[in-house]
């Protein structure tokens, strides 16, 4: 099992958040599943790294549970 993220990480987390309450990726080239066509600059959600957010936030949550 692995550690539970620290406070500073989920402080990390919320604090890359819009003003609409989304974490907004920009688009640099990287590969992307289904291969999108975006230009260079796109902002999209990255559902990845809403993934990632959530687990890490979902286990800092439950780790303070304990």
């Amino acid at each position: 099992m692995k550690p539970a993220p620290t406070a500073e990480a989920v402080h990390k987390i919320i604090g890359q958040l819009d003003a609409g309450g989304r974490r907004v990726s920009v688009y640099a080239g990287e590969g992307l599943v289904g291969q999108p066509k975006f230009a260079a600059g796109f902002r999209y959600i990255s559902s990845d790294v809403f993934r990632k957010n959530v687990e890490a936030l979902s286990d800092f949550a439950a780790a303070g549970e304990k």
